[in-house]
């Protein structure tokens, strides 16, 4: 068969290109993209403010007993952190820092009749250090005692009721960085030794104590220092390290002097927790609580026969907490207050 020489393909011709899109096309595909990136950018400044708050400057709720059980002094507040007292006997609840600050971390002297709390402007709280304050509770009064190191957050009073341990260790906060924005995580605690301060504020010098980490409350460190188990007070205000040292039987959030020890446990990759207590004597275990829940802190009431509680509600933005008691004969839990009393304190009413 010929071919015409028409139809003979030419030597070194090229195979026929694609056609090339208009530029009305190439528009659309570009003005599509651009749109694309800022609905995700749009979506992601949106969504930022419902994320769940990490880190170490968010509002936790936070309480400690007085020695006397009259009393609880706890963290709350609508807008910035507060300390307030709650009289558990007449169910009224009271202001102790000032306005205008955020205040965190309350600690009740030995006989009850002091608070100590720190508190620092909340308009630049991002950068300001804490100051340390004294709330007294028969003149209802707040001086303020000791401007505290960078990073550092709380002091305790030692058994004698004259000095505080103060800590002078420095939170470093660590970060998740997302597509769009960063996120703070957890962060490290690292131990720069601790302060022992006078009453009247005058620093007397600095000791080393390994084994006493930060925690929500301050009461278990109070406690643990109170029974000496783990260190020689003697020790500490005359400035040594106790070479009497040693670490918790249990991973408890509270030490009551009886030798009993409360802490939170939950099966693994679980998160039903439950309160747990522990007798150092006896060796024993006792389950107290069967919430299967989150439970965010735990402290024993002075007579040792019972505990308050918090219990978690994390099904919203921000975890709300209802305060709870339970005995440790009968395993009964009841409701102390509701967690309007952590949102707006001075608005809550006893049920």
């Amino acid at each position: 068969m010929r071919v015409s020489p028409a139809e003979q393909p030419v030597s070194g011709a090229q195979p026929p290109s694609k056609p090339q899109a208009s530029w009305g096309l190439r528009l659309l595909k570009w003005g599509l993209l651009a749109y694309g990136v800022a609905v995700l950018c749009l979506c992601g400044l949106c969504v930022l403010p419902l994320m769940p708050r990490f880190g170490f400057d968010q509002r936790e709720v936070q309480f400690t007993v007085s020695p006397d059980g009259k009393y609880i002094a706890f963290v709350g507040g609508p807008r910035s952190a507060q300390v307030y007292l709650l009289n558990l006997e007449t169910r009224t609840v009271q202001r102790v820092s000032p306005e205008g600050t955020e205040a965190i971390m309350p600690s009740f002297s030995p006989d009850g009749k002091q608070l100590l709390y720190s508190a620092r402007p909340a308009r630049d709280k991002s950068s300001a250090p804490y100051t340390l304050y004294l709330y007294s509770l028969d003149r209802q009064s707040t001086r303020p005692l000791l401007a505290l190191p960078q990073h550092s957050v709380w002091g305790i009073f030692l058994p004698d009721g004259k000095h505080l341990l103060v800590s002078k260790a420095e939170f470093q906060q660590d970060f998740t960085w997302g597509p769009l924005f960063a996120l703070t995580g957890a962060g490290t605690w690292r131990d720069r030794g601790y302060l022992v301060v006078h009453v009247d504020g005058t620093i007397r010098h600095t000791v080393s104590l390994p084994h006493i980490h930060y925690s929500r409350s301050p009461t278990a460190r109070q406690q643990w220092l109170l029974s000496e188990k783990a260190y020689r007070i003697e020790d500490i205000l005359r400035g040594v390290s106790s070479p009497r040292t040693r670490s918790l039987p249990v991973p408890a959030i509270d030490y009551h002097p009886s030798g009993k020890y409360i802490y939170i446990h939950a099966p693994p990759r679980s998160y039903e927790y439950d309160l747990w207590l522990y007798d150092e004597p006896t060796k024993r275990k006792e389950r107290l609580t069967f919430i299967k829940g989150y439970i965010g802190d735990a402290q024993f009431h002075p007579d040792g026969r019972r505990a308050f509680f918090l219990k978690g509600d994390w099904s919203q933005r921000d975890p709300r907490y209802t305060l709870m008691e339970v005995d440790f004969r009968t395993k009964q839990t009841r409701e102390i207050a509701d967690p309007s009393l952590f949102d707006n304190p001075l608005r809550w009413r006893a049920p």
